[in-house]
């Protein structure tokens, strides 16, 4: 049941219990027939089995026995296709690739390009730090207007 509230005459659970004994018994009955069926066959007409299984028959039987290869249709056509997918391009492509170049990896590579390229304009000489103080207050300033004209 789904619903909060189910009304009475809705309700169907509790009239099974108030079917006749014989339809009750109807999966039983079934079950133990097929046990039957399966052992005298196999006991006193075993010698159908060898021939069943070396005629025509052979293709059905492999064809029941396997499961009418629904294992064999999603392994070879849905799971092993997509694992290729995942691995070749979701895990090679976008994880080892492209997330590595743009996350942890490329940010240490483009820190250690900017501090190569910081090192060469270290000339030691006093008015060259000066001028990089200066621009930098100057850049300073300038956001900090920017950002107040905006607010």
């Amino acid at each position: 049941m789904a619903a909060i509230l189910t009304l009475p005459e809705h309700n169907n659970e509790f009239d099974i219990e108030f079917l006749p004994f014989m339809i009750k018994i109807i999966p039983l009955i079934f079950s133990l027939g097929g046990m039957i069926f399966a052992l005298i066959f196999y006991f006193i007409y075993y010698k159908y089995i060898d021939l069943l299984s070396s005629s025509i028959y052979k293709y059905l039987i492999n064809f029941l026995v396997n499961k009418w290869y629904f294992d064999y249709i999603n392994n070879n056509y849905l799971a092993k296709p997509t694992l290729k997918i995942s691995y070749n391009f979701f895990f090679k492509e976008l994880d080892k690739g492209f997330f590595e170049l743009f996350g942890p990896f490329g940010v240490s590579i483009i820190f250690y390009n900017l501090f190569k390229y910081s090192l060469r304009l270290h000339t030691g000489y006093i008015y060259h730090y000066l001028s990089f103080m200066g621009l930098a207050f100057l850049f300073f300033n300038l956001i900090l207007e920017l950002f107040y004209i905006f607010i």
